[in-house]
């Protein structure tokens, strides 16, 4: 923990410090220069090495015109979806049974 004060102590007063207020532009570059820096650096220095695994799904796949997609990648395009629709499905309930108790109390203050 202190090891990242000391290196995000290091990063701003060697160069966010320097860029002046009317330079936004400049120090938001700047900003995401230095966090994909630390990002890939960090990946590169405690990822594992990649390797390939053979699935049951081959090189099979879906062609569309011109553009061909092998199954896994059909798959791992559609498995986001999945926990983003949970959490809208939960969103829209949370609402709707908010909704429902402020109309509850304001039925019981009249």
């Amino acid at each position: 923990m202190v090891a990242t004060a000391l290196v995000g102590l290091v990063l701003y007063e060697g160069f966010l410090r320097r860029i002046d207020q009317k330079e936004f532009e400049r120090s938001i570059l700047t900003t995401l220069g230095i966090s994909m820096i630390l990002l890939y650096g960090m990946q590169y220095l405690f990822s594992a090495t990649p390797l390939m695994v053979d699935t049951a799904y081959g090189f099979g796949g879906i062609e569309i015109g011109s553009i061909r997609m092998t199954f896994t990648r059909v798959i791992a395009g559609r498995l986001p979806s999945w926990p983003c629709r949970a959490l809208q499905f939960i969103a829209i309930h949370a609402v709707r049974s908010r909704d429902a108790g402020d109309s509850r109390r304001t039925a019981r203050r009249r």
